[in-house]
């Protein structure tokens, strides 16, 4: 289901629903199946139901349409991600290796193929709530290989920072597919 803001001047709205992550190219594209949606119905139902299928994640294109002095004018498109309620979690925790070195290991669901880029954050102080909280110690700037549910994988780190650090999604729409379950330290 879809939430928005109806324009008080729209007469309908042309949503185009495509499974490969691209928005529609434009409210004709036959590439993606098509939905009217009109001011009544929205104003009946207050939401767009979004057929999703067998698919976790679909792109909607949607365009307004309005009528100008009596002829159908659409607007620009806006395009967002619909991700189906499900997530899947990754736990993870942090090992040391050496006074330097620490070994972080993620777990999740064996039919998990990839994590998507993530980022170690470090705070001097407390544990980082965000990740803009603190230091970023290190980046994967890729998505992360997984195999058998499982990832590993080193960074340097002082053994002292273990307790004030946190893993977070770079892009933060990755978290409508991935939850992070954190790891608790005991606190003095």
């Amino acid at each position: 289901m879809v939430y928005v803001s109806w324009p008080e001047e729209a007469e309908s709205a042309i949503i185009i629903i495509t499974d490969s992550g691209k928005p529609a190219e434009g409210p004709n594209d036959l590439n993606g199946e098509k939905i009217t949606v009109s001011t009544e119905a929205y104003r009946k139902d207050k939401m767009i139901k979004i057929p999703m299928g067998n698919y976790t994640r679909r792109t909607i294109t949607m365009y307004v349409v309005y009528d100008v002095e009596g002829k159908k004018t659409v607007s620009r498109a806006m395009a967002f991600d619909v991700v189906a309620g499900a997530y899947k979690t990754i736990k993870y925790a942090v090992k040391i290796i050496k006074n330097d070195s620490v070994e972080i290991i993620m777990k999740t669901d064996n039919d998990v193929e990839f994590i998507p880029p993530i980022i170690v954050v470090c705070t001097q102080e407390g544990i980082p709530l965000g990740p803009k909280d603190g230091e970023i110690l290190w980046k994967s700037e890729v998505p992360m290989l997984v195999k058998n549910g499982q990832c590993k994988f080193n960074i340097n780190a002082k053994s002292s920072d273990i307790s004030n650090m946190r893993i977070f999604f770079e892009n933060s729409e990755n978290y409508a597919e991935f939850k992070f379950i954190h790891p608790l330290y005991k606190r003095n």
